[in-house]
Order: structure tokens, then sequence, then C-alpha cells
């Protein structure tokens, strides 16, 4: 109650604050939460004569590299003045930062006119990048611990700034279709109380002469909670007209950050009529056609859980996973309904959808699964599955899906591209909201939507989430972040990490609108042009080959942030200079006209490592395979002696996936995750270690498959999966960075030295009853002096 009267209490002085201040509510962590501060490596900032005079330094870096309260400038991060390049019909943001070097009362950041002779862009906003408390390290954490963000992006021309605080500014043009190519210049003004001379920072903006062309093969689109379900509506403090206008107003933004389809809509079950009905079905097609959204519109629900537990003694746990057998009385309902619905569809013209009847549906519900999905299809409902690939239930859905929607870009490319269903969905979670890292949400996140999308083939990204309706980042019970509303004015208040999915969208326009012009004058007799169109197709196989291509873009192996606006500079290049030269046809370009070959990219760490080993100045820390633990009922670990008499750890795990391992009489997870754990003894680590070294055996009652995947997670470092395959008595040996794709941003090494080791047995990725015995010969973490 007191931290909610406090948050109350911040959230009204914020709103009666005049104009032009920070308004959303800042939720404020309970006295029983631990912060976990970003840890600033950067050297002390050392000011110039005139900085200290003016009372703060400027600087600029690219808008994937957060900016924390605790960050410091680097020297070479100074600015005196701000430049970019844009095409029409692109939204651009540069950014900058002040570092107050004492607490600046009312600074006051204010853009002026931006103009090319006479004409304007009129366009142009200003955002401050507004911290909040956020749970950390995932939007779900039970840690009770959080880290104060760079989340939020809003409007804002005057704020209080504490001493070492940075204060970081989006600056975001909107360039229309046919913009009058040129250098557009203007300035930002950055003044506080007690200022003699407000400082200037010179802006310039060129603008290309053509304007950027989408594939039409790519879109882009979200789950959504209409605001009608929204906290304040639900409350009674806001109406249904609110709500409506609300919804406009998204919509639009929507549009703004790329959307081309329809946010996802949830289908509800009408009590009253027994049928299902999508709510505020007319309003929602009338903003989608005000917005440019085409159909399919993807759907999900249809509350046929809710059905099922109406008509049979069924109950459902987390993803679905079932207790009781439907009746086929139930099961007719559904059908009953389905066929309803699309004779409703039919009859008044509603345009496509595709339907998701049930979300991330757990392997031992396959049967009933694959019932409803085939109801819905055979009733001439298009659907979509929100499945793995790795899920050994996967395939089950085949013969009844359209579209395979899956987090990660899996199957890879060539699959993707022989055994093409429909559409291929891909829901980046990690990206949006549900990774609370701001590297894995901005840099991640650019990857992900810009040349990650393009090389994956995949369709449409459809990540959780746009807005959350109560975003409350300490309600253990429900999932803080996302967008949010100004409760007073309904409009957005986005998060930084949606304009770098935006950057990345643009990145994918700036590559197609090279391939078009190449493939429409590639027919040309010119030599000049014919260069152009070899130049051009050079860059872009570049491109391709420099991809470290991932399941998901997280925080390793990334294009280098000073590269994306390189490859985009130079994709521009090309392309006005091709555009130079009439077209000799008019074709569509398709999304890829480069040589998908897959490029192997070494391994960074593993050079590392062999050159360590072999000049013998590794140091290996072993962990103690007699002091080994299993958790959960399925597993056991058993200390064996091994080849050299030295003890070996034998993980066995028998798969139930009809009961829950940890005794949760709930029964919610009955697809566990039985491991191995260690505890590390404290002290064992003064810094974080290089990487770890596994020596193993796998062996299993199966004899069909060939893959036997174990999470490997060093906490609270980082995590990955290795894939063992039966081998006989031959020993596996995995090598792995602790720097890695999963790591988080800016740890202390109090909060990132190794606190226990855990291997884990995902049974979603195994059959009931599988046997699957790992023998562990070693596990050592690795380290070495830098120096040396």
């Amino acid at each position: 109650m007191k931290r909610n009267i406090l948050t109350m209490v911040l959230f009204f002085l914020t709103i009666s604050a005049f104009a032009g201040r920070p308004i959303p509510p800042s939720d404020v962590a309970p006295e029983d939460w631990t912060r976990i501060p970003y840890c600033e490596r950067r050297p002390e900032f050392v000011p110039t004569e005139a900085e200290k005079t003016r009372g703060f330094a400027l600087f600029t870096r690219p808008i994937t590299d957060p900016v924390y309260p605790e960050s410091r400038p680097g020297a070479e991060e100074r600015t005196t003045e701000l430049s970019g390049f844009a095409a029409g019909d692109q939204w651009l943001t540069l950014n900058f930062a002040v570092y107050p070097l004492r607490e600046l009362k009312n600074l006051r950041v204010v853009a002026g006119e931006f103009a090319c002779g006479e004409h304007l862009l009129r366009d142009v906003q200003v955002r401050l990048v507004t911290y909040r408390d956020v749970r950390y390290t995932h939007y779900n954490s039970k840690t009770k611990q959080y880290r104060v963000l760079p989340e939020y992006l809003q409007p804002v021309t005057e704020c209080d700034a504490p001493e070492k605080v940075s204060q970081r500014y989006f600056l975001t043009f909107y360039v229309p279709k046919g913009c009058p190519a040129g250098k557009y210049t203007g300035r930002v003004t950055v003044t506080y109380d007690g200022l003699s001379k407000a400082a200037t920072l010179p802006v310039t903006l060129e603008v290309l002469p053509f304007d950027l062309l989408k594939d039409p093969t790519k879109h882009y689109s979200a789950y959504y909670y209409a605001p009608f379900r929204h906290t304040l509506v639900q409350t009674g403090q806001k109406d249904e007209a609110w709500a409506r206008e609300v919804m406009r107003k998204e919509f639009r933004v929507m549009r703004d950050y790329g959307f081309d389809r329809s946010p996802v809509m949830c289908m509800g079950y009408d009590l009253e009529e027994k049928k299902f009905f999508i709510p505020n079905f007319d309003f929602w097609q009338e903003l989608m056609k005000e917005n440019g959204m085409e159909p399919p519109i993807p759907t999900i629900g249809g509350s046929v859980s809710w059905v099922l537990t109406k008509y049979c003694d069924v109950k459902f746990g987390s993803h679905l996973v079932m207790t009781g057998t439907p009746t086929e009385e139930a099961y007719a309902e559904i059908e009953k309904l389905c066929r309803a619905w699309k004779k409703e569809c039919d009859a008044k013209g509603y345009p496509a959808m595709v339907f998701g009847p049930l979300d991330e549906i757990s392997p031992q519900s396959t049967e009933f699964g694959v019932r409803i999905y085939k109801i819905f299809h055979d009733a001439g409902l298009p659907t979509y599955t929100t499945k793995e690939p790795m899920d050994p239930s996967f395939m089950a859905y085949d013969p009844v899906v359209d579209i395979f929607a899956s987090q990660v870009f899996l199957p890879p490319y060539d699959e993707v591209m022989t055994k093409h269903k429909k559409e291929y969905w891909c829901y980046p979670n990690h990206n949006s909201y549900e990774r609370k890292d701001m590297v894995i949400m901005c840099h991640g996140g650019r990857q992900t939507y810009g040349f990650g999308f393009w090389r994956s083939g995949f369709d449409m990204l459809v990540p959780w989430i746009w807005r959350n309706n109560s975003p409350d980042h300490f309600n253990l019970a429900s999932s803080g972040g996302a967008n949010i509303l100004n409760p007073e004015t309904g409009d957005m208040i986005m998060t930084t990490y949606w304009e770098c999915f935006r950057e990345g969208i643009h990145d994918l326009k700036y590559l197609y609108t090279l391939q078009t012009a190449i493939v429409q004058r590639e027919e040309a007799t010119d030599p000049a042009v014919q260069a152009l169109c070899q130049s051009g197709r050079a860059l872009l196989q570049e491109i391709w080959d420099s991809i470290v291509v991932q399941e998901k873009y997280l925080s390793g192996d990334l294009i280098p942030s000073e590269k994306f606006d390189v490859y985009r500079r130079a994709m521009a290049e090309v392309t006005q200079s091709l555009l130079k030269y009439p077209a000799t046809n008019e074709k569509v370009a398709p999304s890829v006209i480069v040589e998908p070959r897959n490029v192997e990219h070494p391994d960074s760490f593993e050079v590392q490592y062999q050159e360590k080993l072999k000049a013998g100045k590794l140091r290996l820390i072993p962990v103690d395979l007699t002091k080994c633990r299993a958790t959960e009922k399925e597993a056991t670990v058993e200390v064996v002696p091994g080849k050299d008499g030295k003890p070996n750890a034998m993980l066995r795990v028998q798969v139930d996936t009809q009961n829950d391992g940890t005794g949760n009489p709930s029964g919610n997870y009955l697809s566990g995750w039985p491991a191995l754990v260690y505890n590390f003894p404290a002290g064992t680590f003064d810094r974080v270690p290089k990487g770890i070294r596994i020596r193993y055996r796998v062996t299993s009652s199966r004899t069909d498959c060939e893959k036997f995947p174990l999470t490997v997670g060093v906490r609270p470092v980082t995590s990955f999966t290795i894939t063992g395959k039966p081998m006989g008595d031959a020993v596996q040996e995995v090598v792995h960075t602790l720097s890695d794709n999963n790591r988080y941003d800016g740890l202390a090494t109090s909060d990132a030295v190794p606190a226990h080791l855990r291997l884990t047995v995902s049974e979603n990725h195994y059959q009931n009853s599988d046997d699957v015995r790992f023998l562990f010969e070693e596990i050592s973490l690795i380290d070495w002096d830098e120096q040396e």
C-alpha cells in the first residue's frame, strides 16, 4: 500500500506540472526490491573549461546503444553538430545527450525550423528518453530485482537534470514522398535556469532524390490489447468514446512505425447469442482502411478453452496443458461455432483472417490441439500456430496449419524457400518487452527487423506486445512493460526499442529500393549501368555474407551499430546513381537477388581458446562433479567412475510429460525442466571467466533420434543450448564463451560472476518416456590473462 500511495502521488504531481514536462506515472520499486545498477566501465569524463563554464557536455552515440542514468560519455562521443540523410517516405531519428556537470534546473531543449531554401520539413519531433524502474532481467522475473532503464520517449521540452545523469533526446524527422531533395538545416537550442547564453547544436539533414520502396512480401504487425480492455476503462475512469479515440490514435502510430498489417485481434464468445464474434469489428476495419493495413488479419482466441470447460470436465494450465478429456459433444460445439462464423464472414464480406485458436500449446496436448486446429481448418478458417520447430509436436500440426509462427527464425532460409507454406511468421518477443536488456531490444531489435528479417526468408514479424493494459512493473502476478498511454491525452508513449525496430524496417527498405533499381536496369546495354548493377549486387552480397545467421538476434555477433549506417549510405549512393538512368522494365524485384549462400564465420572465442591452449596459457576452474545434484523428479545425478579413475557425473532424465516433476499440486508445468545443478562456492571467482568447457557423452532409449538438446546455464552470466548425438564411447567437447548472445548489459562484477551452473533438459524437446543419459567427464570454466 505504501508503494501504491507514493506512485499515485508522483503520478498526480507529474500530471499537474506545467506543459512540456515528463508526464507518465513512474513505478516506484518497493522497499524489498534490489536495484541492479548499470556498471559503467568508461573512464571518468574530463570536461573542457568551456563545458565546465556552460555546465554540461553534449554527446551522441548510435540509437541502438543505450544511455543509462549511470552512463558516462566517451571523449570521442562529444558532438558539436548532428547530421544525417533520408529518402522520401522515411522516418529518421538523430540523437544527442546532455551530460550535466552540475544540477540543471528547468533544462530546456527546443528544435527550430528545418529548411532548404523555401522548403520546410514540418514533421519534426523532439522527445526526451525518460528513465523508469523496470523489473529485471525479464518482464516476468520473480527475483525482486529491478534496473532503471531508458525506457520511454516523450515530447518533453523541460525537465530537471541531476548532476551526471544524462538526458538523451531523440530528434525525429518524417520525410514525405516526393520531398524536394537538398540539405535541410536547422538547430537545436539547449539552455537552463541561470545559463547566460543558450547552447546551439546545428543540424543538417540531407534529403535524397528518391522515395523508399517496401518489399511487398515483408510484413509487420504485433499482438495488441484494444484499449476497451485498458485498466482505465475497466475501472470506470474512462469510457468507450475515449477508448475509440485512443484506438484511432494508436492505429496511426502503428502505421508510422511500419505496420502494414492489422495488429492481432482477439476473437471472443458471445454468451447470449452463443457464437464467436470480434468486438468493435466494423470500427477496426475502418481504421485498417484509413491506415493502409491489408489483410489477412491475425486472429487469436475464440474462447475455445472456455467453451470446452463449459461442456465437459476439463481444466487448462499454463500453455494449455489439459487435465480431463473433452467430450465429443464439446468438439461438436466448437465445430458448429466455426462453421457459423465462416458463414457470417462470407455473408458480410469480412476481410481475410488467419486464426490461432490455441497459443503455444504444450506437446502433451498435441492430440487435442491438432483436433481443434483441424476443426477450424475444415470449416474453411485458415490457421496459424505458435510452435517452435524443435518442438516434437511441430510436424503433427502441418496438415491443419496454413502458417507456422515461431519465436525464432527457424526453419532456416533454404528450408523456408523449398518447403514454403503460405507464410512463415516470427514473434521476436525477446526484442520486444520480454528480455529487459536495452542492447537485446535496441541493437538486436534493429538487426531483427531489418537485415536479419531479410536473411531469414520469413514473411511477417508479430511480437508480443504493442502496448500493455496495466504497466505495473512490480506486480509479480502480471507482466509490466511495453508502450503505454498518456492517461490524460490518450497519446502513445513509445519505448526506445520501437524506434530501433523502425530503423531496421528502413534498412530493409533501402535494400529493397536498391534491388528494384538493379532488377529494372539490368537489361540496359550502357556499360555504366551494367557496372552500377554489378556494384550494387556486390554490395548486397557483402551484406548477406556479413550476417552471422542466428535464430534470435540478441546481443552477440550483431552488425556493429556504426555499420548499419555505413551500409545504408552505400546502398543509397548506388541507388541514387542507378536512378539517373531510365528503367528498361517494370519488374517487381524478389526479396533476395544475391546468392543465398551460407558463410562460415569463425568463432572468435574458439580461435582464442585454441591459441591459449596451444601456448599452455589456459586456466581451468573445474566443477566438483561429486557435488552436483538433480532437480525435479524426472532427473537423477549419480557419481560414477571415469575411464581415468576420476569421478564423472551422470545426469539421467526419464521424461514424464504427464506429471509435474516439481511436485506442484497445480500441475501447471507437466513438461518441466529437470536438470543437474552445481553451486559455485563463494569466492571462487574475482572476475567473470572467459568461457566454459564441457566433455560429455550421451546415450538414450531412442534409436530414431540424433539430436538431444541440453541447455547450459551459467547464471547470471549466460545460457545456451548444445545438441549432443549418441556416438558410442566417443567424447564430445563443447567450448563456449561466457560473453555470448545471451549476456546482459552492464552487470557489475559482483552481480556477474557465476553463482551456479544448471544443465537442463527441456521436456518439451523430448517425447514422453524417453530415457536419456548425459555422462559428464569434465565441466570447467575457462580463463586466461589478457596480457599473456
